[in-house]
């Protein structure tokens, strides 16, 4: 190859070569202008996918917090095997599990068992595009029953069919459609029962409604009213007037109006009745009436005969004996009838335009007409007497029935007034007032003298009882001791007659109570036997007795119940020579803490007549006229037994049959207790307790003071003696003594006096005891309000002078105990307690009980020491002022007896007595101590 060739082929290469690093760089920049271009497309596509992702976390946040706080429940489930996936915030706190729990649930264990298959087959309506809304009844954790609708979509859920649904609470709608559904129901009920027409017009007149009474009553069927002008059932002459109220209504827009409408029925019977017809307006802008009407054609009728006879009932007015008067609300007279013009001497042209109360109304009457005008005012009638002026001054006795009247519109115009001239049956009234003066006077003259008879035969008996009794005691001869036994039973029997005779006063004159205190019925029972035991004994008598009673305390008089059943008994073993005496005690009736008792006795004696038994209770009266002769007695046992019973509130029966013996039987309601009442006792009368007692007797009658020496000085006491009140003040005034035994009835001075004086004027508080020959109600609380601190009744026994004095004469000042074991004692304080009144009130809240019981026992302790300390300071007012304070707290917590103390107290601290001050003082502290032990 030559040279020129291969140059040419190298210059040719060369400008290849060239032309290619050319092309190559102009490429290379061309790439690099790319690759920045992808670059930077690439850091916006980075951004964008950043931007793009936060924009789908923010949204998917958004959804996941419009799914957790969405207000309704809301659940997302598998559509093939109802498991749940997920549930928001409030499908927990609405039903009541946990987020775990509910994961681990089918969406159907919400659903009442039964409701399954339903649920299930709801499922597949789903699954064929067949869905509707539907409601349930879903169940919470607490198996609370809730109605929910339930709304939802079906959704791709990981791949699987799920579906999301929203639950919404229609628990209240529910409750509010059933409730609305039953008051449609009761009203539909009302309208279709009630006795009135119902029924309903459109503003044209057409009727929409008529309920089933209306239909009934005007004849036709429903269909023949329905649809109907109102119009075409209206009597004839009132279609206008009619009309006319229905357009008025309608134009004037008067919301409810009353009219009276004659209609006729299909058989031509005219019915009148009264409407009252209610405007409504109806959703579309017309108006319609509701009516309701009562057949008012009797009414009318009656109204129509009253007027008819009107002017013949008025002719009656003019004409009757009575004197009619009217008169408007300020007292003017508007109308005076014949009678009444009569009766005031008056002419009815001089009476009318009058002011009544002024014309004819004495002054002194003028505050009784203006209450009776007030109860006119209020609607009320009155009846009342009054004396009327008549014309000529002279005064006439009236009773007057007054009666408000009214108008047409209902408001009071005025009042009639009957009047019947009462002036002689007023005078003849003044002649038994003044018989009754005269009647009470003389039974105040029986009492005195039953007061004067008690103390006369009371003293004598005194000295024969009381020195039978000391020549008991003396040696004596056997025939000696026999004739002051003698004497001592007659005086005993005597006593016994004197005491029939005083009860028996006392019942008459209304004076004898009953003192209901806790006791043990059984003891009351054991010892009346007692006391007709040895009588029973002595005739060879058999004495039973049956007490069928499961509880044995009782709230009861006592003393009043034996002294029935010894009465009883008493006859029974008088009037029985041989065979048996029985006494029975039952309970007949329980009711709540109330037991009806039954007592019986009876008896195989001499029997009662059957013409004589309606007058065995009757006074001063036997079966027999020989019985008296051959029995003895007054006459009054059965009589006083009676009246106690009846006191009591039972009734005392007899049946008998003469020569067979007789029963009597009464029956009384009285209350359950829990024990006896318990009270500071003596456990045994230990007359060394008294002695060296310095003792002032004051009394006037020189065999009864002989006695009183004898006995007091057998016991050791210190005795100084007076025979009136003013020589007892002396002795006080130089003397110091424990005691005072004042006699009542004393020459010179009594002993109520001297005893007022001792306490008022000396201030001395030494122990004053009465003794006292009266037993009238009335007596023994004269001597408590004189100052006296107790009281014997005449004659009395050793042993209730011996007790009166160790329980308020003892030397060293301290009450007498008992000597009670530990176990005894906390038994009387408990008895102390009755929390009754504090259960009933606190509901038996026993936490509130206990509070209570706790706030008296933490105050009482104080209050009492201020009262301890105010007695010994004579500040009745502090006493009086605390036991006020206490007395609530001590009903909530202490028996019937502390109670009622607490109230003597407050009235009257200075006559309750030193003595009884410090027993009610102890037996609070008592029990302040029983209630801290609870």
């Amino acid at each position: 190859m030559n040279i020129d060739i291969l140059l040419r082929k190298l210059e040719r290469e060369k400008r290849a070569r060239q032309e290619a690093e050319r092309i190559l760089e102009e490429k290379s920049l061309e790439l690099y202008d790319i690759n920045l271009q992808l670059k930077r497309l690439v850091d916006n596509l980075e951004l964008e996918v950043e931007r793009r992702t936060l924009e789908i976390k923010k949204s998917e946040h958004n959804l996941f917090v419009m799914f957790e706080m969405h207000p309704f429940p809301m659940f997302v489930y598998d559509l093939e095997n109802f498991t749940i996936y997920g549930v928001n915030q409030t499908a927990i706190n609405k039903y009541g599990y946990s987020r775990g729990e509910f994961i681990q649930m089918k969406i159907y264990e919400l659903h009442h068992s039964k409701d399954i298959p339903k649920f299930k087959k709801h499922i597949k309506n789903i699954d064929q595009a067949n869905y509707t809304g539907k409601e349930w009844q879903h169940y919470t954790k607490d198996h609370i029953c809730i109605d929910v609708e339930i709304n939802g979509i079906t959704i791709d859920y990981e791949n699987r069919l799920a579906r999301l649904i929203v639950v919404s609470d229609i628990t209240d709608k529910k409750r509010i459609e059933a409730e609305k559904k039953r008051n449609e129901q009761k009203y539909q009920e009302l309208v279709e029962n009630v006795s009135d027409f119902i029924y309903r017009v459109s503003e044209d007149g057409i009727i929409t409604y008529m309920n089933p009474v209306g239909i009934k009553v005007m004849g036709y069927a429903r269909e023949e009213m329905l649809g109907k002008s109102f119009i075409t059932f209206i009597r004839p002459d009132a279609v206008d007037a009619v009309k006319f109220f229905f357009k008025k209504q309608r134009d004037q827009n008067i919301n409810s109006t009353y009219f009276e409408i004659p209609v006729l029925t299909k058989n031509k019977k005219v019915i009148w009745l009264g409407q009252t017809t209610d405007s409504n307006v109806l959703p579309s802008g017309k108006k319609e009436f509701i009516a309701s009407a009562r057949d008012i054609t009797e009414r009318k009728q009656i109204k129509d005969a009253l007027q008819r006879s009107e002017e013949k009932y008025r002719n009656i007015m003019e004409n009757m004996e009575l004197g009619l008067l009217e008169v408007d609300v300020e007292g003017i007279i508007t109308n005076a009838y014949p009678k009444f013009c009569k009766l005031s001497g008056y002419s009815k042209d001089e009476l009318i335009g009058l002011n009544a109360e002024q014309t004819l109304l004495p002054a002194n009457f003028t505050s009784q007409m203006k209450a009776q005008e007030e109860h006119r005012k209020n609607g009320q009638s009155g009846v009342y007497e009054v004396q009327l002026k008549r014309k000529d001054g002279t005064l006439i006795w009236v009773i007057i029935s007054g009666a408000p009247y009214y108008d047409q519109e209902g408001k009071l115009a005025g009042t009639v007034g009957i009047h019947l001239d009462i002036t002689d049956r007023k005078a003849v009234e003044q002649k038994l007032e003044d018989a009754i003066i005269v009647a009470k006077s003389s039974i105040k003259s029986k009492e005195q003298f039953m007061a004067n008879m008690s103390h006369e035969i009371r003293t004598p008996m005194n000295a024969i009882i009381g020195m039978s009794a000391l020549l008991q005691k003396s040696q004596l001869q056997e025939k000696q001791k026999h004739y002051v036994n003698a004497i001592s039973t007659s005086a005993d029997n005597l006593l016994m007659i004197v005491n029939d005779i005083l009860d028996f006063s006392k019942i008459e004159s209304g004076k004898l109570s009953l003192e209901l205190i806790p006791c043990d019925i059984s003891k009351v029972l054991r010892n009346t036997i007692k006391t007709i035991e040895l009588k029973a004994e002595e005739k060879g008598l058999s004495l039973l007795s049956d007490f069928d009673i499961d509880h044995s305390f009782y709230l009861i008089d006592p003393t009043r119940l034996s002294q029935i059943l010894i009465n009883l008994l008493s006859n029974a073993v008088k009037f029985t020579s041989n065979g048996f005496v029985n006494i029975k005690c039952s309970v007949v009736e329980t009711k709540s803490n109330v037991d009806r008792l039954k007592f019986e006795v009876s008896d195989s004696g001499i029997g009662i007549r059957e013409d004589k038994l309606s007058t065995i209770f009757k006074s001063f009266i036997q079966a027999e006229e020989s019985t008296t002769r051959k029995y003895g007695g007054t006459g009054l046992g059965l009589a006083i037994s009676k009246q106690l019973v009846e006191l009591m509130g039972g009734e005392l029966t007899v049946e008998s049959e003469f020569g067979k013996g007789s029963s009597f039987s009464f029956e009384v309601a009285v209350q359950r207790t829990e024990s006896e009442e318990m009270e500071v006792g003596i456990k045994k009368l230990d007359p060394d307790l008294v002695r060296n007692l310095r003792v002032l007797l004051v009394e006037d009658n020189d065999i009864n003071r002989f006695m009183a020496i004898t006995i007091l000085e057998a016991w050791g006491c210190d005795i100084s003696t007076a025979t009136n009140g003013q020589e007892a003040i002396d002795l006080l005034d130089r003397c110091t003594f424990d005691i005072v035994l004042m006699d009542v009835r004393m020459p010179v001075m009594d002993g109520i006096r001297a005893t007022e004086f001792i306490r008022k004027e000396r201030r001395n508080k030494v122990p004053i005891i009465a003794l006292t020959a009266n037993a009238l109600k009335g007596d023994n609380e004269s001597c408590l309000k004189a100052g006296m601190n107790d009281y014997i009744s005449k004659p009395f026994q050793q042993e209730e002078l011996l007790a009166v004095l160790i329980k308020y004469g003892r030397t060293d000042e301290s009450p007498v105990q008992l000597e009670l074991s530990e176990e005894e004692t906390t038994s009387i304080n408990e008895s102390l307690i009755d929390l009754t009144k504090l259960s009933i009130t606190t509901n038996n809240d026993q936490k509130f009980m206990q509070k209570m019981v706790e706030l008296f026992v933490a105050d009482t302790p104080e209050q009492i020491d201020a009262i301890e300390l105010a007695v010994s300071d004579s500040n009745w007012d502090e006493v009086s002022r605390i036991a006020h304070k206490i007395k609530p707290s001590i009903d909530y917590v202490a028996v019937e007896n502390l109670q009622n103390a607490v109230r003597q107290i407050e009235a009257n601290p200075a006559n309750y007595g030193p003595k009884r001050m410090t027993v009610f003082i102890n037996q609070i502290r008592q029990l302040v101590a029983a209630l801290s032990k609870r």
